[in-house]
């Protein structure tokens, strides 16, 4: 007998479809065009303090998981509907010209579905990774800044970045 076990994430999961479903189901009830959009992929991909993405090439709908049910109710509420309102801008009859992402169209849509129309999150995030930082003293004027391993790597590539008193930053000046 093969059992299977669902964690908290797949239940999340199922519960930002849902709620996807029942997002588009009020839209078709409540907008002045009874049209049927499909439910768009959902796919569990961002990291950092990004909390939701809609990507109208892939028409896919980008969720932090962790910021997500970190944050479920608020997140439920007013995240998941900001991004399903990008979908239905882009998607539908109604809106056949180009808008802009958090303009008229996009409000009009977040008012139908009942929510704030709010640009921004406040969740608490941490960062998604952490960064090792390298030291660089100016040979001219003694300036010391700190730069990112990325920002070494760009350098070592052949990006050329400067101090403040104009000398080039040299990569082989760096300190760990």
């Amino acid at each position: 007998m093969i059992t299977t076990t669902t964690t908290a994430a797949d239940d999340f999961k199922e519960v930002i479809k849902t709620v996807t479903e029942s997002t588009l189901k009020l839209w078709k009830d409540n907008a002045s065009r009874k049209e049927e959009l499909p439910t768009p992929q959902i796919v569990f991909d961002l990291k950092g303090k990004v909390a939701g993405q809609y990507n109208h090439k892939t028409k896919q709908i980008r969720v932090n998981l962790s910021i997500a049910m970190a944050n479920s109710k608020e997140y439920l509420e007013n995240t998941l509907p900001h991004e399903i309102a990008h979908y239905i801008v882009k998607n539908s009859v109604k809106f056949t010209h180009k808008h802009k992402p958090h303009g008229r169209a996009w409000k009009y849509v977040m008012n139908v579905l009942g929510c704030e129309p709010t640009v921004t999150h406040s969740y608490a995030c941490s960062p998604s990774r952490k960064h090792t930082y390298y030291e660089y003293q100016c040979t001219r004027c003694f300036n010391t800044s700190q730069f990112t391993k990325i920002v070494l790597m760009r350098m070592v590539k052949g990006s050329q970045y400067t101090c403040k008193c104009g000398e080039l930053i040299n990569y082989k000046n760096m300190l760990k």
